[in-house]
Order: structure tokens, then sequence, then C-alpha cells
């Protein structure tokens, strides 16, 4: 419990500051920082860990070969691409979201470091430390991510409203008038909101005017999946990172 209450907070907060400073100025994407350094961290320690254990399973210790094959690019790439892929979602979707869209993410996030610390003290006596951090991170994200995922496949079909700017207009138009919720003005935080606020509105303007094709029926389910388990993967790692400082 104490680190499901620890890790929701050390997630709220920067949200927080982000979606009230944001309008002022794209400076608010500094209020972002501690979680990125807090989901790299996480996603770093878990898979250097791993990998480092695997290697010494296959090196031996006499081996020169220690000194290059450490894993530390492959860990840094991955984790980089975790925390830049969740932290931008979260971003946009603290900006955008309607409250059914925003509790049912909150409860995914919240659920996951849950989730992680239960399978965590599971998982001991049974696996190796090493491998605790990213199978406990991995783990958690699956079993989270296929619970709400047809939840949040469901509210996002029902109970999310659909903006007025989609019905009787055309593609381009709509996109456009989508970017009206964004602050007008230049800056590459801006650049990189509206092109998640783009997606969101042609997934909506596409089923509003083609939704008898099942093909997009399914784009649309694989797109409610990602962001699932996306979101599990990337905030399962501030547990991970919660637990490197407090095993016990």
């Amino acid at each position: 419990m104490a680190l499901t209450f620890a890790c929701s907070l050390a997630l709220v907060l920067p949200l927080f500051m982000w979606q009230m400073l944001y309008p002022q100025s794209d400076w608010a994407a500094l209020a972002l920082l501690p979680l990125m350094l807090m989901i790299f961290m996480g996603s770093l320690k878990a898979a250097l860990t791993r990998r480092q254990a695997e290697l010494s399973a296959i090196l031996l210790p006499v081996s020169g070969l220690n000194r290059w094959l450490r894993g530390r690019i492959m860990a840094c790439l991955s984790a980089t691409l975790v925390t830049v892929i969740t932290v931008v979602l979260l971003a946009s979707k603290t900006l955008t979201a309607d409250w059914a869209e925003g509790l049912t993410l909150t409860a995914l996030c919240i659920s996951t470091f849950w989730v992680f610390d239960g399978l965590r003290s599971k998982l001991v006596g049974h696996v190796q430390p090493q491998f605790m951090p990213a199978l406990a991170t991995s783990l958690s994200a699956l079993v989270t991510g296929t619970l709400f995922f047809p939840v949040y496949t469901w509210v996002s079909w029902t109970l999310i409203p659909v903006p007025g700017h989609l019905r009787g207009s055309g593609f381009n138009d709509a996109m456009m008038q989508g970017l009206t919720t964004l602050p007008d003005r230049s800056g590459w935080v801006t650049e990189l909101l509206s092109l998640i606020v783009t997606l969101d509105n042609a997934k909506l303007w596409l089923f509003l005017n083609l939704g008898n094709n099942p093909l997009l029926l399914l784009v649309y389910v694989i797109y409610a999946a990602t962001i699932c388990f996306v979101l599990a993967r990337g905030v399962a790692a501030i547990a991970a990172l919660y637990r490197v400082y407090t095993p016990t």
C-alpha cells in the first residue's frame, strides 16, 4: 500500500503542475522532468540488471568481453523509448481527456502500482533477484493492460463525447478545428501535442464517417490496447524504481 500511495503521488503531482502551467507557457514541460527521470531510471535499472545477469550466465568471469558487453546501450535506448512515449501520452491525455477517460486511465496507473507490488511479493522465493525488477514490471503491465483494455475501449466508445467540430466537417477542416483546443502559439511542445490531438481526432472522424468498416473497428481496438499497455508499462517503471531504494 505504501508503494501504491508513494508512486501515485509521484505520478500525479508533476501532471497536475503541467496541467496548471501549460496554458501560460511551454516551459511547463519542466514540471514533467521528475516524471521523465523516474520512468527512465526505473526502466533502465530493470533492463540493465536483467541484461547483466544474462551476460554473466553466458560469459566466463575471465573473458575480456565482459568489459565491452555490458548491455548499457540497449538498456538506455529501450528506457529512453519507454520514457518518451509514456510521458508524451500522459501529458497529452492530462490536457485533453474528459472525466470518463481521465478516471479510467488514472485507475489503470494506480492499479499497475498495486499489481506490481503484489506480483513482486509473490515472485520472491521463485525468481532470481537479478530478474525480479524486469519480470515484475513486464508482468504487472501485462496484467493491468489486459484488465483495463476492454474497459478503456468501452469507455472511449460509449462515454467519451464526440466533439462537435467532427460532425459534418471535411477531414482537413475537422483536424484544423481540433487543434484550437491547444494554446495558439508555436513551440516544440505544442507541435508534439498537436500530433497526439490530431491522431485522436482522426480516429473519431473516421468512425463517424466510415464506422461500418470492420478494418476501422480493428484499428480502434488496437489503438485503445496500445494506450493501455504503453501506459501500464511506463508507470510500472516508477514502481520498479521505488523498490530499488525501498526493497522491503
